[in-house]
């Protein structure tokens, strides 16, 4: 569903990305976690089609993310940080999201919303980042992606709704077949939800397994994963 050979991505001459190689098997969910400034964010707004990179591939069932128009709709991105127009209601969003997709799908949304125990009566501005988020959530998976990218889902979320979050995206996700790349610092979200864990530390892949083999191995996934990366962080 999602290959990465050999990527490398510089913005304005700085190297942020180096030699990334990750494959994504459709109907998996994968987890990058790194610490700020790793490049989880830049690698997503690769694969989401943003930046082209510098070097490398990005294909997404045999397609180039890159100024694919078609692809995009059926990609569904949840940056780190995004802004509605603050003085815009839930209903005037949902009818601008109704006439950019042609498959969004109201009764969708309105589950979504329920799941969350989201007021969406709201205006933007009065929402806390965590609420934006789920409303965020909650207007893309109502186009039915077959793809969703997640930059850092749960910043802003106090530890409980953290964990709503991920149990309410683990439901959602049994109703809906997508293919999912998520980015977090809460390891312990990532490991309830992931079939494969990556880590990236200053640019570079330095680990990357999937979860049953973490298991099989009876090693404990978050010391696993914390342990990598104080070792990348020290050893680059």
């Amino acid at each position: 569903m999602i290959n990465i050979k050999n990527l490398s991505m510089s913005l304005e001459e700085k190297k942020i990305l180096d030699d990334i190689n990750i494959e994504v098997i459709k109907g998996s969910v994968y987890g990058l976690v790194g610490k700020n400034g790793a490049g989880k964010t830049t690698l997503i707004n690769c694969i989401s089609g943003i930046y082209r990179p510098t070097a490398g591939l990005i294909n997404i069932n045999g397609q180039n993310p890159y100024n694919n128009h078609l692809l995009k709709q059926k990609i569904a991105y949840i940056p780190d940080e995004y802004s509605f127009n603050e003085g815009l209601k839930s209903n005037e969003i949902i009818y601008r999201f109704m006439k950019a997709y042609d498959c969004f799908d109201r009764n969708a949304y309105e589950r979504i919303i329920q799941l969350f125990e989201l007021d969406d009566s709201k205006p933007a501005r009065s929402m806390s980042k965590g609420m934006k988020t789920q409303l965020m959530l909650a207007l893309k998976l109502a186009t039915h992606p077959e793809i969703l990218l997640m930059d850092e889902p749960t910043n802003g979320l106090d530890p409980l709704n953290q964990k709503i979050f991920f149990e309410v995206l683990v439901e959602l996700l049994l109703e809906q077949e997508m293919t999912v790349f998520i980015s977090s610092h809460y390891i312990e979200g990532i490991e309830k939800i992931c079939d494969c864990v990556g880590v990236i530390e200053k640019g570079k892949m330095i680990f990357e397994d999937s979860l049953d083999h973490i298991k099989d191995m009876n090693w404990s996934f978050i010391e696993t994963i914390t342990d990598t990366m104080k070792r990348g962080y020290y050893e680059q």
